[in-house]
């Protein structure tokens, strides 16, 4: 949206975005870097912008005192469109570049959905049906099937939907449908030790205390494998994964005296030193909290 041809091809192209700008305006003023033309987009300070029943703050994203062509033709669009057609924003676009609609934005899949209201909920149903109907997910766990690092990148998208829903369950405190999600997200998707480390909060949170430990167990262990290539992936985080479990496990009946030795050489120096730098190890202090 930063560029005469884009914005054009918006306006004139089916499915047609609601664009009241003409070629001559958009080449001679928007587009242009007289500073007579940059100055209409003079923007010094935060201001509250009142667009189709909305009210957000909008900010200078750029840092220079001035709205970016693609603000003023996110503004815009929004205010000519007003609610004629859905307005998505892409799970890959920034806040940055949403230009202050967040409270406004719900969350729809691969997509961000604005709405009338502030603060709507997650669009549930829709998400279920994306994730058990639609999305395919052939060999997303296959590692005989080459992936870039692009489309690495991309597939952590669908990371972001399994979050969206799973926050959406907790909140609810659908323990069942928390749990099945679960299952079909190892089973589909390449998670990481963040995502079960997240995934064994909300079962703590929920008081399923049995099934928390069972994913911090495997946090601990994805994060081992993680820690040349992930810098989150550190020793204090991992003494964290290991003292929640150990507190999931005990508060859970007490454990079995398998489960309690399971993580016990986190704390050992002497079976620390398969895996981590003896340097870095006498240095690291155990933090709450994992990144």
């Amino acid at each position: 949206l930063n560029t005469s041809w884009y914005i054009k091809q918006l306006r004139d192209r089916q499915p047609k975005v609601e664009i009241h700008y003409q070629d001559q305006f958009i080449d001679s003023v928007l587009t242009d870097s007289a500073e007579q033309d940059l100055y209409r987009r003079y923007w010094p300070e935060p201001q509250f912008v009142a667009l189709a029943g909305m009210e957000f703050e909008v900010r200078d994203f750029a840092g220079y005192k001035i709205l970016r062509i693609q603000d003023e033709m996110v503004l815009k669009i929004i205010d000519w469109n007003n609610w004629k057609k859905p307005i998505h924003f892409a799970l890959t676009v920034p806040a940055s570049n949403r230009v202050g609609v967040d409270p406004y934005l719900a969350a729809a899949g691969m997509v961000v959905t604005l709405r009338p209201d502030k603060h709507p909920p997650v669009e549930v149903q829709h998400i279920e049906n994306l994730l058990h109907e639609v999305f395919q997910l052939r060999g997303l766990r296959d590692p005989a099937v080459y992936k870039d690092e692009n489309t690495i990148n991309l597939l952590k998208n669908y990371r972001a939907i399994f979050a969206q829903l799973a926050g959406h369950y907790e909140g609810a405190k659908q323990v069942g449908d928390l749990l099945r999600l679960a299952e079909w997200g190892e089973a589909h998707l390449q998670l990481n030790w963040h995502a079960f480390y997240l995934m064994a909060q909300r079962l703590e949170a929920l008081e399923q205390l049995a099934q928390a430990a069972v994913y911090m167990e495997k946090a601990g262990y994805l994060l081992v494998k993680a820690m040349a290539t992930d810098p989150a992936a550190t020793y204090e985080n991992l003494v964290t994964i290991a003292d929640t479990y150990t507190t999931a496990t005990a508060n859970h009946n007490g454990p079995s005296a398998s489960t309690a030795k399971q993580f016990a050489w986190i704390h050992n120096p002497q079976m620390a030193t398969s895996v981590w730098p003896p340097a870095y190890r006498r240095s690291a202090k155990p933090k709450r909290g994992c990144a």
